[in-house]
C-alpha cells in the first residue's frame, strides 16, 4: 500500500457531500478518499450504467435545494428544470 503522508481537510455542503457519494457509486470505488485521489490523478473509471446519470441530476437537484430562495424567480426556474431532469433519468433507467 501507498505511503500517503499528506491529509487534506475539507468542508462541503450536504449536497456537495451527497454529489460525492452518489458519484462514488457510480463509479465504483471503494471509498470517497478512493474517488477524490482517482479524480485528481486522471485514473477516475468512467461510470457503466444509468445510476451516474441518476446521481448527477440527484447532486443537481440537491445544489438547486440549497440555493433556493422563494423571492428568486431564477432559482425557481432552475429547481423546476433539475427536477424534471433527475425525473427523466429516473424514466431512462427504468426502461420507459
Amino acid at each position: 500500500m501507498a505511503r500517503r503522508p499528506h491529509e487534506i481537510k475539507v468542508r462541503l455542503s450536504d449536497g456537495e457531500m451527497k454529489l460525492i457519494e452518489a458519484r462514488v457509486k457510480a463509479t465504483g470505488c471503494r471509498t470517497i478518499a478512493d474517488y477524490l485521489r482517482r479524480s485528481a490523478t486522471g485514473e477516475l473509471p468512467q461510470p457503466t450504467n444509468r445510476d451516474a446519470e441518476i446521481a448527477e441530476a440527484l447532486g443537481q437537484l440537491c445544489f438547486a435545494v440549497n440555493r433556493l430562495d422563494a423571492k428568486s424567480q431564477s432559482a425557481c426556474r432552475q429547481l423546476s428544470r433539475n427536477v424534471q431532469e433527475l425525473t427523466t433519468a429516473i424514466y431512462k433507467w427504468a426502461g420507459f
